[in-house]
């Protein structure tokens, strides 16, 4: 099929080009992002300890040890989950009103 004066082979073409300038994009974000995450970590190597028990601060019995940027990692992972399971959720409630997702 033609359409638009287009063949077939030029919607290839196009496809490839397309994919090809994705890739690129990506590339160019995501190595950018490894470096300053990979530098981020080697920076914040100390251990912290993280309490989760407000009344006693001197022996608090809900704590984690552990590096700064593992912490860091950890509730940036939680937050995108967080964030899709409520997404996923308000889908969910669009969906079953019955108006178009």
């Amino acid at each position: 099929m033609v359409t638009a004066g287009f063949s077939p082979g030029h919607r290839s073409f196009l496809s490839r080009f397309r994919r090809c300038c994705v890739r690129i994009v990506s590339i160019l974000i995501v190595l950018p992002l490894a470096i300053v995450i990979v530098a981020f970590a080697v920076a914040n190597r100390q251990a912290v300890t993280v309490s989760f028990d407000p009344l006693f601060r001197d022996q608090p019995c809900l704590r984690r040890d552990g590096p700064l940027f593992v912490m860091i990692f950890v509730l940036l992972i939680l937050g995108v989950v967080v964030g899709g399971v409520a997404a996923w959720i308000r889908t969910g409630e669009v969906e079953a009103d019955g108006a178009p997702a």
